[in-house]
């Protein structure tokens, strides 16, 4: 695995060394989050500090050391009964119970999976001394983000009488946390490829499951409209009763629709765009395009049905492989957030963060072409995919401007007709750049200039190092 640390006991050896990392991580933490308590970091690390010592004489008690290429780099230790603190915000309830607390990890090595091998590595530890649950707390905002991330909301929310904070505390089952982490040991990868239409997304995810096969690594790829482990795009929802209906109806190509459906908890998702049609059945892409999800007025709706999604993925994936998807994360989802629902930026970004957080151990890494000039592209691109049969379909720009003015929002925003797609596109790409950084997983931006090899050169050698 890249970036394997080598996890051992903590001794009285390692005293100093675990010293200078505490240090250097709490002057980080108070200088950062300036949390509201009645101590400093040097308080702080002189208190850890003592219960390291009691440590080495506590055989309930032990702590962990974390190396990366020789240079220590994290701790983390657990305990029984837990701290002071947990007991008594929780009246003794969870007196019985292991708590697992103390992990550091140094700043400069922070946000890339060097904490997520650490709980996995004590979580084991403890399962196999038949540890089942454990407990944990923070008080730190950015310790809560991660927490919550990982382990989901915590059991008990405890405000402080005296300082500015809510002391979270977590109850969690080991194993389910340890099955959802397990595909981390999978050597399973996740690239996103994203951009406003066309930037060169599907070029540029065909030339890479092309370039990680030429290094014999398994490669799954997956475009818009495919039926998608991810992304409901283009997909019609329906039950029984209404896709035998839709079969019986198109019965002239009932074999293609099966072909392009599968049946998950007891409903029918077709990938309909993907069926080829005779050019008499003018009706089709309605008759299926009314039971996509992205037809719902329902933004809870709407998020719930693809977070399902995506966390059945999770549940799913396969050792050894490295995905690779265009157009699944930003784009569909945004026109509707941005035309439908109205989001506001920080609330598209907790948006995407939730869709994330199924996948976060998995660190996907998002790499995003952006244009240089949006109204020539798009012009350029309108008069590539135009319709060769327009009995069945309209060119894609034609669908483009009807789908603006569906929109509730389209009209007040001014984003109707060509000259309102021009101007959307130029604010989409503009809104993505901009909630990028904030996204809780890694991301690369390229600038497209025409030279698609250039650019391939940049992802490819991006992603060889950071994958």
């Amino acid at each position: 695995m890249k970036n394997q640390l080598t996890i051992h006991k903590a001794t009285p050896n390692h005293r100093t060394s675990i010293q200078k990392l505490w240090k250097t991580v709490l002057e980080h933490t108070f200088e950062a989050e300036k949390p509201d308590l009645h101590h400093n970091a040097k308080d702080e690390l002189a208190f850890k500090m003592g219960q390291l010592d009691a440590a080495f004489e506590n055989a309930f008690t032990q702590y962990f050391v974390a190396y990366y290429k020789q240079q220590l780099v994290g701790t983390i230790a657990y305990e029984t009964p837990p701290n002071r603190g947990i007991l008594k915000r929780t009246n003794d309830e969870l007196s019985h119970m292991v708590e697992i607390g103390s992990l550091y990890i140094k700043p400069s090595f922070q946000k890339r999976g060097f904490g997520t091998q650490l709980i996995y590595f004590v979580l084991e530890t403890l399962l196999d001394q038949g540890v089942k649950t454990v407990c944990f707390d923070s008080i730190i905002d950015t310790s809560k983000q991660i927490w919550r991330r990982i382990f989901g909301e915590p059991k008990y929310l405890i405000p402080s009488k005296k300082h500015d904070f809510t002391h979270m505390i977590w109850v969690v089952d080991v194993q389910a946390v340890l099955n959802r982490l397990a595909f981390k040991n999978q050597n399973t990868k996740c690239i996103m490829i994203e951009g406003l239409p066309g930037s060169g997304k599907t070029t540029f995810s065909k030339r890479l499951q092309k370039h990680f096969q030429s290094k014999k690594q398994r490669v799954v790829r997956y475009s818009e409209g495919d039926l998608h482990p991810l992304d409901l795009a283009w997909c019609a929802i329906v039950d029984e009763k209404t896709f035998e209906a839709l079969c019986e109806k198109y019965d002239e190509v009932v074999e293609d629709i099966k072909k392009n459906t599968t049946a998950e908890d007891g409903m029918y998702i077709v990938a309909y765009t993907q069926v080829k049609l005779p050019n008499h059945y003018k009706t089709f892409l309605d008759d299926f395009g009314r039971y996509e999800i992205y037809r719902s007025h329902a933004l809870s709706t709407f998020k719930s049905a693809h977070i399902k999604r995506w966390k059945r993925f999770a549940k799913n994936l396969q050792p050894n492989t490295i995905y690779v998807f265009e157009c699944i994360f930003l784009q569909n989802h945004i026109n509707e957030l941005l035309l439908k629902y109205g989001l506001n930026r920080e609330e598209m970004i907790d948006y995407f963060n939730a869709l994330l957080e199924a996948l976060l151990p998995l660190k996907p890494h998002v790499v995003y072409i952006e244009q240089c000039d949006v109204k020539d592209r798009i012009t350029f691109i309108a008069n590539q995919r135009k319709t060769n049969n327009r009995e069945l379909y309209k060119d894609w720009i034609e669908y483009v401007i009807d789908y603006f003015h569906r929109q509730p929002l389209s009209k007040e925003k001014g984003y109707l007709g060509l000259t309102g797609a021009f101007q959307y596109f130029e604010t989409r790409q503009s809104v993505e750049l901009s909630i990028l950084p904030k996204l809780n997983t890694p991301s690369k931006v390229v600038t497209l200039n025409n030279d698609y090899d250039k650019v391939f050169e940049q992802v490819s050698h991006y992603l060889e190092k950071n994958i």
